[in-house]
């Protein structure tokens, strides 16, 4: 019963793309709500029902960023000349820093000999992470550019969630995330960025915001309609510097 953030997009003109490399996310869920196309994780929880080259695994690997990265931008290589000249959305959720403190290591080798005075081994895992989705992203934001010749690509970077690490190594369960509500665990990052310079280079919002504000804010972007059911605000005011 939710309009989601894609189905707006859709309803205004835009081919909807959807990509995951969490099972969690898989249309099990209905995630896939919105989208002209999704692509599902490559592995399900054992659970799920899975689908032709699924693998069901109660603790299932994740694909790496490159491999969800390769795969949408192949799908998107493979539109026909009318869905190539609409605008795109393109929905992406990538598992590299999540899983630094789990068994599934999806760090390259190029980037595990980073930060070696950080003592501490997941918080230095996961800052090894945090540098190589960098890279990655920024090698597929150059993808779009130049394999597809987009060149006005509004580029939104968000987590779900942060992860506790050491922030407070005498209170059980706070190493990851989802028990407590402690800064580390509970502020992310959000980060927009603007290939066509359509939006200033460099500020910060140092104002609390939430991700509720995050659907508003895209559709404010895009010059979409905003439903009257959305919770939040649109923070493109802030980010105009306003």
């Amino acid at each position: 019963e939710v309009e989601t953030l894609a189905e707006v997009l859709r309803d205004n003109g835009y081919r909807t793309f959807g990509a995951t490399a969490n099972p969690h996310l898989n249309p099990s869920f209905n995630f896939h709500q919105g989208f002209d196309l999704y692509l599902d994780s490559i592995n399900v929880l054992d659970w799920m029902p899975a689908t032709l080259g699924q693998v069901p695994n109660a603790h299932p690997p994740q694909p790496s960023a490159r491999h969800l990265f390769e795969n949408v931008l192949g799908a998107l290589e493979r539109e026909g000349p009318t869905d190539r000249s609409a605008p795109h959305n393109l929905q992406l959720v990538v598992m590299e820093v999540h899983e630094t403190w789990g068994k599934n290591d999806l760090v390259r080798a190029e980037y595990k000999g980073l930060y070696p005075d950080v003592s501490y081994t997941k918080e230095r895992r996961y800052l090894q992470a945090v540098r190589q989705i960098s890279a990655d992203i920024d090698w597929f934001v150059r993808e779009l550019e130049n394999r597809l010749k987009w060149d006005d690509t509004l580029v939104v970077l968000v987590s779900d969630h942060g992860e506790g690490l050491a922030s407070h190594p005498d209170v059980p369960g706070s190493e990851v995330h989802g028990f407590l509500l402690y800064e580390s665990q509970v502020m992310v990052p959000w980060i927009v960025y603007s290939t066509a310079g359509s939006l200033p280079a460099g500020g910060v919002v140092d104002e609390p915001v939430q991700l509720l504000d995050l659907m508003p804010t895209v559709l404010d972007l895009a010059g979409a309609p905003i439903p009257d059911t959305v919770e939040g605000r649109s923070l493109l005011p802030l980010l105009r510097g306003e």
